[in-house]
């Protein structure tokens, strides 16, 4: 399993693997316990996407997570 980063807001969480163009994972726990479904492949979730990923770059930022800067881009999806 490769490295990655994930954060939860509430239901929501979000998965960010550290490898070049890898896609992201969103998730509602709340709906989807077991993460079977992956929202960030949705467009309806796109906001909700870019929210999450906002927060665990800001708090990778917080922590001194000397990293953060060099993370690879995520693959962008079209739907």
């Amino acid at each position: 399993v490769p490295w990655w980063v994930a954060s939860r807001d509430g239901k929501m969480k979000y998965i960010r693997t550290l490898v070049e163009s890898e896609i992201e994972e969103l998730y509602d726990l709340s709906s989807d316990p077991e993460e079977l479904t992956n929202l960030a492949l949705r467009a309806e979730h796109r906001t909700t996407l870019e929210r999450m990923r906002g927060l665990t770059i800001a708090e990778l930022r917080r922590c001194g997570a000397g990293f953060v800067e060099r993370m690879p881009r995520v693959k962008m999806h079209r739907r």
